[in-house]
């Protein structure tokens, strides 16, 4: 409950509030109003504004606390924790921290600075923590768990500060996720909030697995879809794979000199080749030798005379002896070229004899450089095996996560379904265990829409297969005076049940849109009924309105609507809250 909202500015209007009890805030119009000045600047929003704002709200872009001409101020409140009056400031310069004053281990904190001061500050996401505890027994929840009910989405239920919040009795800002709907809402009406938390939990597995069937449609993981058989065969394929590859590693021994022994072997190859080819050019050498040999023999000086005879040519004595002379010429050529012919090859045998020692030595050489390559290997051939292993291993672990995910994704779905069914029967169930409860919070809604419009509303709570379905029915139903109104319903019945619980906010606050469009009649009716039950219940109600929105004729005769008046602001330059016009 909140008794004060100040600010270090001297030209704020303090407001003062009854902490139990009806309170309303009113906005002037004045003579000097004109098309360019209306009441929407004097300040009736900027409260509730900065109620959010001390009890850890973010400053919105849309809010006037957001303005340049506010970063300066520290706004105040005094507010009533434990039974006890406490001061909690926050500056807008310095946002980050809340300044709280007062018996502070009254509230729980137990530092050293708590123990022996009356004044701490803390941080804005520690101070909504300890809130959640004090105004609605929130326990503390693990580090990284997700959609739970928090106190600053449990709390805009009870302070509702944008015109957005005012859509819909079970949402707070425009596009509130589902799961935010289901759990606060079923955590404020007394529900299994674990509940909606759960489903929350499945849809988002199952969302999971249609990421999962996407990108096996994308071809991304291309056999995804294929037989879970071809896959397994393909994953034995590989393991074999990786296995030789390791076992070509676990063998590999690297020789440090490998690549020069390995150009030493090449060029002995060479060597080797180059020898062997000289040999074969010699050894036809030979045999062409050979054969010239065995080819030379002189000419016989007998036939050259036969040769005369046969012609009739008689040959004078001079002539014949001449002809022997050339015969025994002859001879001697001949038999010097056979000795020529002799010791070439006997020349070009030697080289060939020399030759083969070579070659003989050589191949013995690289014999011995080819077992050491044999045995060895290169540091860049060893790495590449390293890095085919690698691939491979990575290959494989594809492999085996499709297998996973084809599992997944075959065996999800049935698994998916079962968990929702069994989960929408627990919940049926609790939901009929906790009908007493159920009955309370429609009974109370259906009592403040009967005292509006003279006829009973519903507050419809259903458990389906997607989680809790809330609605509300009033008759007449669908103008927009209606429609507001079936929030203001839900909120008071919200209010009516939590200011009986030891941990309450025990407070409830509308700007004056929750009576845009409502008949005069049922914003007097609305604002007696708030009234009464705030003052049967010991909670706080605050009303921001427009004066020419308050229905003065229409309440009953015995309610002084001027005697709740607690701050009146107009619409001139230093009539407004903040004292000047931004």
């Amino acid at each position: 409950m909140i008794k004060s909202i100040t600010s270090d500015h001297p030209d704020f209007k303090p407001v003062h509030l009854d902490p139990s009890g009806f309170n309303l805030i009113i906005a002037e119009r004045t003579s000097k109003e004109t098309d360019k000045e209306s009441r929407n600047g004097a300040g009736k929003t900027s409260i509730l504004e900065i109620i959010h704002f001390c009890l850890g709200s973010n400053i919105q872009k849309d809010n006037s606390i957001h303005s340049k001409a506010l970063k300066n101020h520290t706004f105040t409140l005094e507010v009533i924790l434990n039974n006890q009056p406490y001061l909690v400031s926050r500056s807008v310069a310095k946002n980050d921290e809340i300044t709280i004053e007062g018996d502070l281990p009254n509230l729980g904190f137990e530092t050293t600075q708590a123990q022996h001061s009356d004044q701490i500050n803390i941080k804005v996401s520690d101070w909504n923590k300890h809130l959640g505890y004090l105004l609605f027994g929130l326990p503390e929840v693990n580090k990284g768990e997700k959609f739970l009910p928090t106190f600053r989405s449990l709390f805009s239920y009870f302070i509702r500060q944008s015109r957005e919040s005012y859509i819909s009795p079970f949402e707070f800002f425009a596009k509130q996720q589902e799961w935010s709907k289901q759990v606060n809402n079923a955590y404020l009406l007394g529900l299994s909030w674990n509940f909606p938390k759960k489903w929350q939990e499945l849809k988002d597995d199952e969302k999971t697995l249609q990421n999962l069937k996407k990108v096996a449609d994308s071809n991304v993981i291309s056999d995804l879809i294929g037989s879970l058989g071809e896959l397994e065969a393909r994953r034995v394929q590989f393991e074999e794979q990786v296995r030789k590859g390791q076992e070509q590693i676990n063998s590999f021994e690297v020789h440090p000199q490998y690549r020069e022994i390995e150009q030493e072997a090449n060029r002995l190859g060479s060597e080797i080749l180059s020898l062997s080819n000289q040999n074969r050019i010699d050894r036809n050498m030979i045999t062409y030798y050979q054969k010239s040999f065995k080819e030379e023999a002189p000419a016989s000086n007998n036939s050259l005379k036969e040769l005369y005879e046969e012609s009739q040519v008689l040959l004078p004595e001079n002539v014949i002896k001449k002809i022997d002379e050339i015969e025994a010429f002859h001879k001697q050529v001949v038999s010097n070229r056979k000795s020529f012919l002799e010791l070439e090859i006997r020349a070009l045998n030697q080289k060939i004899e020399a030759r083969e020692a070579q070659i003989k030595d050589l191949t013995k050489k690289k014999s011995e450089s080819l077992k050491i390559l044999k045995s060895h290997g290169a540091l860049d051939e060893y790495s590449r095996l390293q890095q085919r292993l690698s691939k491979q291993i990575n290959e494989l672990e594809e492999i085996k996560n499709k297998i996973k995910n084809l599992k997944k994704f075959n065996e999800g779905k049935s698994a998916l379904k079962i968990e929702k069914e069994e989960l929408r029967l627990k919940a049926s169930i609790d939901y009929e265990e906790r009908e007493e409860i159920r009955r309370k919070s429609i009974s109370l809604f259906n009592s403040n829409s009967e005292a509006l419009y003279q006829s009973p509303g519903e507050l419809i709570i259903n458990v389906k297969s997607t989680g809790y379905e809330f609605d509300t029915e009033i008759e007449r139903a669908g103008s927009q005076g209606i429609d507001l109104m079936k929030i203001f319903c839900y909120d008071l019945m919200l209010i009516q049940l939590w200011s009986q619980k030891e941990n309450s906010p025990k407070t409830l606050m509308h700007d004056s849109t929750i009576f845009d469009g409502v008949d005069e009649r049922q914003i007097a009716h609305a604002l007696e009924l708030v009234c009464t039950k705030s003052q049967e219940h010991g909670f706080q109600y605050l009303c921001c309105l427009n004066s020419d929105n308050i229905p003065w004729k229409d309440f009953s005769s015995d309610f002084d609507v001027e005697s709740y008046k607690r701050l009146e602001l107009n619409d001139t330059e230093t009539g407004g809250l903040f004292g000047f016009r931004f």
